[in-house]
């Protein structure tokens, strides 16, 4: 009863074999790897752990249902309202929709990290436009410090308004997955990002030059940006 971490990274789990583990009312920290076939059985599996476990603050999960899967299959942890740390890796993460963002936001108000991201990333993927970091701001501009997503940073950007310019107050850092980004996009999106920052987030790729060298781009024109504001 007194567990406060409980690590289960070496199993496959099914949701029933997560309702066998009982409840827990003192564990903080969990990892698991889910085994199920369907998003709804995840979204089952979210449930038990909602449950089981509402005082949870980290939750790290990893799913190969090898089907679509929308973030709001997370609902189910609607209980946990001291959760701190949501990661979700799945075989293809569906695009976040402000929407989503809409529903998560008042289930988890001391959010600092969210991570939702293809186990086995590739250019086939969805990925979620870019313009989400405004709901993002906007759910938790006070403590939100790692932001980890697919993005799609193509097409018109959206002039922030007065009420997300300057929200995320401590976003330190963004991973950005295998996300393409053009050398014409580098400038239009650091100006949308730096928008919304107070200071500039360290931009994070996975081991590719070339996606890398160009969202390091974008970190250092966000850089000069919000300098050029404080000056």
């Amino acid at each position: 009863q007194r567990l406060e971490s409980l690590y289960l990274g070496q199993f496959a789990l099914a949701t029933e074999d997560i309702q066998n583990i009982g409840e827990l009312p003192n564990l903080i920290e969990l990892t698991l790897k889910y085994c199920g076939k369907s998003a709804e059985g995840l979204a089952e599996a979210y449930a038990a752990i909602g449950k089981q476990f509402p005082n949870l603050r980290k939750l790290y999960l990893t799913s190969k249902t090898g089907v679509e899967t929308d973030i709001l299959v997370m609902e189910g942890l609607a209980p946990c309202r001291n959760l701190r740390q949501v990661t979700l890796n799945c075989s293809w993460p569906r695009r976040v929709t402000s929407t989503a963002i809409q529903r998560l936001a008042p289930l988890w108000p001391q959010l600092e990290e969210l991570a939702f991201d293809a186990t086995n990333p590739s250019w086939g993927h969805s990925r979620t436009h870019i313009k989400i970091l405004q709901d993002l701001a906007l759910a938790w501009s006070e403590t939100l410090d790692m932001i980890s997503l697919g993005f799609d940073a193509g097409g018109k950007l959206p002039r922030p308004s007065a009420a997300v310019k300057g929200r995320f107050k401590k976003l330190n850092r963004i991973w950005v997955d295998y996300s393409n980004l053009p050398k014409n996009r580098i400038f239009p999106v650091a100006e949308f990002i730096a928008s919304l920052c107070t200071k500039t987030p360290r931009m994070s790729a996975p081991d590719s030059e070339e996606i890398q060298d160009n969202w390091d781009a974008v970190e250092e024109r966000v850089a000069r940006i919000i300098h050029s504001r404080e000056t």
